[in-house]
């Protein structure tokens, strides 16, 4: 064999190594751990599908090279099995399979077994047959098995948001909805169980059940909303109370906004909700505590040492000689002028 003929060899070897053995190393470094991890009937596949390739290889390219032309496609049937293998099994699957094929063509071309290869040709030409049909073949699986993993990858980043959203929507005890207005139909999120006290799998998906789930008192309140929808792209906002199964009684915030299409008509209404009833009752419990303050004889003030009185009861208004209208903001303007008579009337002072 002459220097440039050795050469060529020497680097197409050195090629096919790179497409072959190459990706197979780093895809089963890649994913040892996921492979160790396979479920049975995915072992018993993937060792189906190995031998199932290197029979039909061995029986596709096992001809004699002198074979009848008329199947000299048949070789690139095989190529099926490396697409399952790698659109199954990802880069491992695909580069594994490679590698079987790669091994019955190489053992049948150096016996002059491989029938698509015409008789009488030059060492050079024979070793390029054999390198592009299995270029070709490393190619194949590599690309679907590229296409996999970008899938693969855009899913798992997809469920690690959705997962996320699905923590943050379970801490504000929220939950998102989606109603389709061409055919009435509409969605929960899960975590809408936080806010109606029952599985989102047995909501029917309709408004009228969503009207059921609403206090009595409060259901022309959502019947308005959804009678007069604002502008595509206009938020919109509104707070009524939930009737739980338990028959008790909840607060609740909807925030929503309207969708439209090219033509600039509203087709989805989109929202979230979240369970406002903690908020509610603690307003409810600082107003009931500031009306037992208001009647107390005692002098009663709350408020920050550098900023005006936040609260200041009748008793203390009547003490300090505000009249029950005037705004607080006043007697911290004159805060200065009645130090004096509040450390000697009430032991008040200012650090």
């Amino acid at each position: 064999m002459s220097f440039k003929a050795g050469w060529f060899v020497w680097v197409t070897g050195n090629g096919l190594g790179m497409l072959i053995i190459v990706p197979l190393i780093l895809a089963l470094a890649d994913s040892a751990t996921k492979w160790r991890r396979l479920p049975a009937e995915k072992v018993i596949e993937a060792a189906g599908l190995f031998v199932a390739l290197v029979v039909l290889s061995q029986a596709t390219l096992g001809r004699p090279a002198n074979a009848s032309a008329a199947l000299d496609s048949q070789p690139y049937m095989l190529f099926p099995l490396l697409l399952w293998a790698a659109l199954r099994f990802g880069r491992a699957g695909g580069a594994g399979a490679t590698l079987a094929l790669a091994c019955v063509t190489l053992w049948n071309a150096a016996r002059g077994h491989v029938y698509f290869l015409q008789g009488g040709q030059s060492p050079m030409n024979y070793v390029v047959q054999v390198a592009a049909y299995l270029g070709l073949a490393a190619l194949t699986s590599m690309i679907a098995a590229s296409v996999l993993g970008e899938r693969q990858a855009a899913v798992e980043a997809l469920a690690t948001a959705n997962e996320r959203m699905r923590l943050a929507l379970e801490v504000a005890k929220a939950g998102v909805w989606d109603h389709d207005l061409a055919t009435g139909k509409m969605t929960w999120s899960e975590t809408m169980s936080l806010v109606h006290g029952f599985p989102a799998s047995q909501f029917r998906g309709t408004v009228d059940h969503v009207v059921e789930c609403i206090y009595p008192e409060d259901r022309a309140i959502l019947q308005a909303h959804l009678d007069t929808l604002p502008a595509i792209g206009q938020t919109f906002s509104f707070g009524l109370r939930a009737l739980w199964p338990d028959n008790s009684i909840h607060w609740i915030e909807t925030v929503g906004q309207v969708m439209g299409d090219e033509d600039g008509r509203p087709t989805r209404v989109v929202g979230c909700s979240h369970d406002n009833t903690e908020r509610h009752q603690m307003a409810e419990e600082r107003r009931r505590l500031a009306d037992i303050l208001q009647v107390t004889p005692d002098f009663v003030m709350i408020g920050v040492l550098d900023g005006p009185p936040l609260f200041i009861n009748r008793a203390a208004r009547t003490a300090l000689g505000l009249s029950p209208d005037e705004h607080l903001s006043s007697f911290y303007d004159r805060s200065e002028e009645h130090t004096s008579e509040l450390q000697s009337r009430f032991g008040i002072s200012y650090a």
